[in-house]
């Protein structure tokens, strides 16, 4: 069992359900259909990727050669990928001028697809 992976993989649950709760409260009438879509894919994928972590830090894949190669990219493309997007939906929520975030979205969603691409490489190297 890796400990640290399922503090993460639990933290980024809490907080996805959190940001989920404010996000089908608060959002609901304030920002248009397609910012309300974007704001819950971010959402999805942090949930899927906290299940992720946790199952990365538990069982047998714990110790893994494809998990140690991977996870922090993978949680990086996360990060990157889901907190622009709440970050995006925080300025349009409060008509603030949103800054140039526009770019960050897409590199997290391709260091996620990196992440992956190197667990699967890794995984399918040590079997």
């Amino acid at each position: 069992m890796n400990k640290n992976r399922i503090i993460i993989g639990a933290l980024l649950i809490l907080v996805g359900v959190v940001i989920a709760a404010f996000g089908s409260h608060a959002l609901a009438d304030r920002v248009p259909d397609n910012v309300q879509a974007s704001f819950d894919i971010g959402v999805r994928f942090l949930m899927y990727h906290g299940f992720a972590a946790l199952i990365f830090g538990s069982g047998s894949l714990h110790n893994h050669a494809a998990v140690s190669g991977s996870f922090r990219i993978i949680l990086s493309g996360v990060i990157l990928f889901s907190g622009s997007i709440f970050a995006t939906t925080f300025f349009k929520i409060t008509n603030t001028m949103t800054p140039p975030l526009w770019w960050i979205t897409p590199l997290g969603g391709t260091v996620m697809i990196f992440g992956w691409a190197v667990f699967l490489f890794l995984f399918v190297k040590k079997r």
